[in-house]
């Protein structure tokens, strides 16, 4: 039996950050920036996908003369909001400000984001998935309508985020329509790739001739633990396995067979990215994965793809059901 799901392809457009890897990271020019956007809107034209894109303020308004040339049909614009690089001297998540400083910092940002593409944006998301209840009541009270911040079971108190009631189908909060990121809230799968770099730096220090004072050694060790343990049992601060496509696309084939198929109600698939991915050059693995996942999604036994942007991902829950 075929399933029909509705498909929110996205990207997180963030400012252009030189200085790598300050949080949150960002291209590293504007050049960088236009042309992994550009390069991603190729790919998803060429495959039928519209794209929801998530603009800061800045990207806006670096890329407005661009972005305004765009079909509106195909491409939705979101307003995307870190505080700490939005405003200058805020170092918190939006989930930890007060509410007056969260009304104070979205409705200044909405208002950059309107001004610089003539558009007011209606959906939204969270810079670091950040968010709380009174992020989605401000939203409300400044006309948006459809969110897509949370990630269900990602939990980071530090950051304010807590989503460890979220499910993977889309709900209302505070009035707005919030259409979780696709991410298990049960399967957490380790990060590989930074274990084993952790791997095999903490094991150089144990190398013949290498001589290292006492507490060198010890926080080395500390840290060769802490990757073995991320390999074989991944703790609770290990986020779920997001569609990101910036990830080895086998992983979004796992998630969407694993968890998706599975369950009964038929959620929202929502996959993103950002701009400080490589999807123009030639050779680029991330334009491959993109390309691959895609196809295969087009083809995938018991899935019906129905692309849409998030704006339109309710209306056509509603006909459907």
């Amino acid at each position: 039996m075929t399933k029909t799901v509705p498909f929110v392809l996205s990207m997180d457009c963030e400012r252009v950050n030189p200085g790598k890897p300050f949080y949150p990271a960002g291209p590293r020019t504007a050049k960088e920036s236009a042309r992994n956007i550009a390069a991603f809107l190729d790919i998803a034209r060429e495959t039928g996908f519209p794209v929801t894109l998530f603009l800061t303020p800045e990207a806006a308004a670096l890329h407005a003369g661009y972005l305004k040339r765009l079909d509106p049909a195909m491409v939705e614009f979101g307003l995307h909001l870190h505080p700490r690089t939005f405003a200058h001297g805020i170092s918190e998540s939006l989930g930890l400000l007060e509410a007056s400083m969260q009304e104070s910092l979205l409705r200044e940002a909405t208002e950059a984001v309107e001004k610089a593409l003539n558009r007011r944006p209606v959906s939204f998301r969270a810079g670091f998935y950040s968010a709380n209840a009174d992020t989605f009541r401000i939203l409300k009270s400044l006309g948006y309508r459809y969110s897509s911040t949370t990630v269900p079971g990602r939990y980071k108190p530090a950051y304010g985020i807590d989503w460890r009631h979220i499910g993977a189908e889309p709900a209302e909060i505070g009035g707005i329509w919030e259409c979780p990121l696709s991410a298990s809230p049960t399967r957490r799968l380790p990060d590989v790739a930074a274990a084993t770099r952790t791997l095999l730096g903490g094991m150089t220090a144990f190398l013949p001739g290498r001589r290292r004072p006492a507490a060198s050694l010890l926080r080395s060790a500390i840290a060769l633990g802490r990757a073995v343990r991320a390999a074989i049992r991944p703790g609770p601060d290990i986020d779920p396995a997001s569609l990101q496509i910036e990830h080895r696309d086998h992983r979004l084939r796992v998630a969407i067979s694993r968890e998706i198929l599975s369950m009964t109600a038929t959620p929202v698939l929502v996959c993103t990215t950002h701009n400080d991915v490589d999807f123009a050059h030639p050779r680029s693995p991330h334009a491959a994965a993109l390309r691959r996942y895609l196809h295969w999604l087009r083809h995938r036994a018991g899935i019906t793809p129905a692309p849409v942007l998030l704006r339109d991902a309710r209306k056509l829950m509603s006909e459907r059901t």
